[in-house]
């Protein structure tokens, strides 16, 4: 992502701070330990600096549908056949559109390809970890 956000700091304030809020989401879904840290992160991002953030703000009519739509593919992987990759929707998809709000499909094109194979890649290894839950 800092490749796709190059001169963006917003933009990859922004991915970065969803990120860890949705790996702490994961991880209070799967009953892991959550310390009061982590949790304060996540809430802060969401709350104030997501709010608050220019590329966010700049963008927010592109990015809240991808993320609402990421969320529902969240909701439902691994529930009446849904693809547990789906899950993964949060990290690829609002990185596509990162990708295209700040380079155009010309920026998908080039960098996307790669970010999806990374991310199943990731989206296994998790998997064997998890013993196959959400």
């Amino acid at each position: 992502m800092e490749v796709i956000c190059e001169d963006n700091v917003y933009a990859l304030q922004f991915w970065r701070g969803l990120c860890d809020s949705v790996l702490t989401w994961d991880h209070i879904q799967d009953d892991d330990p959550v310390d009061k840290r982590t949790a304060y992160r996540a809430f802060n991002f969401l709350l104030v600096e997501a709010p608050l953030n220019p590329f966010f703000n700049k963008y927010k009519e592109s990015l809240i549908p991808v993320i609402v739509n990421a969320i529902s593919s969240w909701e439902y992987s691994n529930e009446q056949g849904a693809p547990k990759y789906k899950a993964f929707d949060i990290y690829t998809e609002t990185a596509c559109t990162i990708a295209f709000l700040i380079g155009g499909k010309e920026a998908v094109d080039k960098h996307i390809p790669e970010f999806r194979r990374l991310e199943w890649q990731i989206c296994q290894e998790d998997d064997a970890i998890d013993g196959g839950k959400k």
